[in-house]
């Protein structure tokens, strides 16, 4: 049976609000449609919204069970209390007993606080209902880097220039999973070696110096730099096969405009399977900042080839330098025995 999607109700300040969220804080397009989704499923809740007059909106083809209401009419946000909307956070799933799990409730408390700063800000209530709202801690296990010898084994397996492109992206390159899906021929100065104007998580833009990393993989970590040459060989082939597709990978059957992020993770499922390893997006993007951080690439640099926000997210991979061990030494050490050079 399909899953129910709930209610929501569409008022002309939170319409305000998503539109705020793209033009003003520039924030990408997914995010703004979940907090708009959040605050819109909240509103459908409240006491007065069954008081106002609202017409249907028709249901989107990826929610064909949710019913959307629009109103021109606005709603007393500022008789909600802290204890409206910590209850909401804790709802259960629409149509179940089933508890939110934590990520659910992170997301309702982000768009929520989000709103109602808005509603402040814009002198639309006084009092902030959400200033003392906290969401759950996210608990952030130790990054988990792809060993040297199953990366190598991976890449010597017969695959497409589709798989082989995915797999340099992700490991030479650090792209997330959407990023992946998302990323377009358009993006690459293949001249300059260098990804430019592709939007990253949250919204923002920078530039990954994929040809200056490989450089350094080249000079430093050298037994992982077999066949950097055939990556982007593959990659130049691939830009200029799909220039004018609106996307670089065929994650599907066809070049895919709006596949999941889920797509990516079976494309890399299945093509562990046949090369008997175990491979992940975040596994690829979790080698890429090992590998930056034991070549001595700069803490700030790797933060910003990987676009985080947050210093201590990419600091969290430093220890994961030390699973290495022994295998590859310090910069200006030697060789230790059964390394290639």
């Amino acid at each position: 049976m399909p899953k129910t999607a709930g209610t929501k109700l569409s008022t002309p300040l939170i319409q305000e609000f998503a539109r705020y969220l793209i033009e003003d804080v520039e924030r990408a397009p997914k995010t703004v449609d979940g907090y708009r989704d959040n605050v819109e499923f909240f509103a459908a809740l409240h006491p007065a919204a069954s008081t106002l007059p609202v017409e249907r909106m028709p249901s989107a083809p990826s929610a064909p069970n949710e019913v959307k209401l629009r109103t021109t009419d606005e709603l007393p946000w500022a008789t909600v209390g802290l204890e409206d909307v910590e209850r909401f956070c804790r709802m259960p799933l629409v149509g179940t007993e089933k508890p939110p799990s934590q990520s659910t409730r992170r997301k309702r408390v982000y768009a929520l606080k989000g709103f109602f700063e808005f509603l402040v800000d814009h002198e639309v209530i006084e009092r902030d209902p959400t200033r003392r709202l906290k969401g759950p801690g996210v608990k952030i296990g130790k990054p988990k880097p792809i060993p040297d010898d199953v990366w190598l084994l991976t890449w010597d397996q017969d695959m497409s220039i589709d798989d082989r492109v995915l797999l340099g992206l992700g490991y030479y390159a650090g792209l997330r999973r959407h990023e992946l899906i998302g990323i377009g021929p358009q993006h690459f100065d293949l001249i300059g070696r260098r990804i430019l104007g592709f939007q990253r998580k949250g919204g923002a833009e920078n530039v990954v110096m994929y040809g200056g990393n490989n450089d350094l993989v080249r000079e430093r970590l050298s037994h992982l730099a077999v066949r950097l040459d055939e990556f982007e060989n593959d990659l130049e082939r691939l830009c200029f096969a799909r220039r004018r597709d609106e996307r670089l990978l065929a994650i599907t059957e066809h070049v895919a405009v709006h596949a999941p992020d889920s797509a990516i993770n079976r494309r890399l499922t299945a093509l562990s399977a046949r090369c008997r390893v175990h491979i992940t997006p975040h596994m690829m993007r979790h080698s890429f900042a090992t590998n930056l951080l034991r070549m001595g690439v700069p803490e700030l640099v790797v933060a910003d080839q990987l676009c985080h926000a947050n210093l201590q997210t990419t600091r969290n991979y430093a220890d994961a330098t030390a699973w290495y061990g022994t295998l590859v030494p310090a910069i200006g050490g030697t060789t230790p025995k059964g390394t290639d050079t």
